[in-house]
């Protein structure tokens, strides 16, 4: 079915209205309803095998012509007549024009009629999303519609610096448009560095902190540490001198103090006597501490390194003289067979004669003998005058 037309004449219709003639491809041969009214014009095959028009003499005005083919499924054409040319036109969009839009929607006007009201391809707006500041654009025609969407404003307080992280100025961010504003009423939106506070970076103390193994210098405002370096020793600590560090002064190890074990002498042994102490080996510090070792790992005290003195052990009598009737003898001194040492002196023993004295006769040598010994033995002046007196008056 075709939207030819050709008219060419201006025969009237019973209405005295004067009519045209409208040639329409029809070559299924489907029925024509025109304005409602069954047509009772036919195709022109019976004259002309090739022709398949409709040739309908309509009168000069516009006109609605429903097909219906042999399945039953209509279509609906439309022509309006045009009175400056005496033709019919068809009732078409006029795409070339472009779209006629309202604020919901567009469409395309007749081509051939300004008067005709039918609206082609009718839809309404679709795509072109809206943003912040504007209306969204229709993707078919162009045409921005609907309101903007506004600011979706997200409200950002003041953060300080730190020595390592920048802070920021108080300010808002959209998360629609992604800009940033510097009040929520702002209209013009403007960069994020602008609100942005550097960082400060450390200050670091000149003195040392530090710990048992290392040193560093300290941030005064943040309190991190700059290169954290091992300690550095001034050597093994001593009785007198702590171990340090050379760079930050850190005790690494305290001074040792007076070492028994580095200040000790050997004391020898000593065997007791019978009267005198001994003592086992040991040492001594210098300051007067005694140990057993020398290591000074075991600590003595005066108990512990004497030995004590056993006493005399068995003695026997020495220089014993028996008393005769005439002369005293004696008891004989004591001493210890062990160490030979006197124990005790002897006595003297009474002569074993009775009471009557004896006189030597004159010229007896016997009697000053016998003091002459007594005096030896027992140092007695004593004896040797009473002896030397009884001689003198025996004579």
């Amino acid at each position: 079915m075709s939207s030819d037309i050709s008219q060419n004449s201006r025969i009237k219709n019973s209405a005295g209205e004067p009519v045209y003639l409208l040639t329409v491809d029809n070559p299924n041969g489907d029925e024509v309803i025109v304005d409602g009214v069954m047509a009772i014009a036919a195709n022109n095959i019976a004259a002309d095998q090739s022709d398949t028009g409709l040739h309908l003499w309509l009168a000069d005005r516009d006109h609605s012509l429903t097909f219906t083919d042999a399945n039953g499924a209509t279509t609906q054409i439309d022509y309006h007549f045009n009175d400056l040319f005496k033709v019919f036109k068809l009732c078409e969009a006029d795409i070339d024009d472009g779209y006629r839009y309202n604020e919901t929607a567009h469409w395309y006007v007749c081509k051939n009629s300004d008067l005709c009201t039918v609206k082609f391809n009718y839809q309404n707006h679709l795509g072109g999303n809206a943003t912040c500041t504007d209306k969204g654009i229709c993707e078919a025609c162009g045409y921005e519609y609907g309101e903007p969407l506004g600011h979706n404003m997200q409200y950002f307080d003041y953060v300080p610096e730190t020595c390592t992280t920048d802070g920021h100025l108080p300010y808002y961010y959209c998360d629609r448009c992604d800009k940033y504003f510097g009040r929520e009423t702002d209209s013009l939106d403007t960069e994020l560095n602008v609100f942005i506070i550097p960082a400060m970076g450390h200050r670091y103390l000149t003195s040392w902190t530090f710990d048992s193994d290392s040193h560093w210098h300290k941030c005064a405002v943040c309190g991190s540490a700059d290169t954290i370096v091992p300690h550095v020793s001034s050597g093994e600590a001593t009785e007198t001198a702590a171990e340090t560090c050379t760079i930050c002064g850190y005790e690494i190890a305290p001074m040792l103090g007076h070492i028994h074990a580095n200040h000790l002498m050997s004391v020898y042994a000593v065997k007791p006597t019978c009267t005198k102490d001994g003592n086992i080996d040991y040492y001594v510090c210098s300051c007067g501490k005694m140990f057993a070792d020398s290591n000074a790992a075991v600590a003595l005290t005066e108990a512990d390194i004497v030995i004590p003195a056993a006493g005399h052990g068995a003695t026997e009598i020495r220089n014993r003289v028996e008393p005769t009737k005439t002369a005293n003898g004696y008891t004989g001194d004591e001493y210890c067979t062990v160490c030979n040492e006197l124990v005790k002196r002897g006595t003297v023993i009474p002569a074993t004669a009775s009471s009557e004295t004896i006189f030597p006769q004159t010229g007896d040598n016997s009697i000053l003998a016998l003091c002459v010994f007594l005096l030896f033995v027992s140092g007695g002046a004593g004896i040797l005058t009473t002896v030397c007196g009884r001689k003198k008056n025996a004579v």
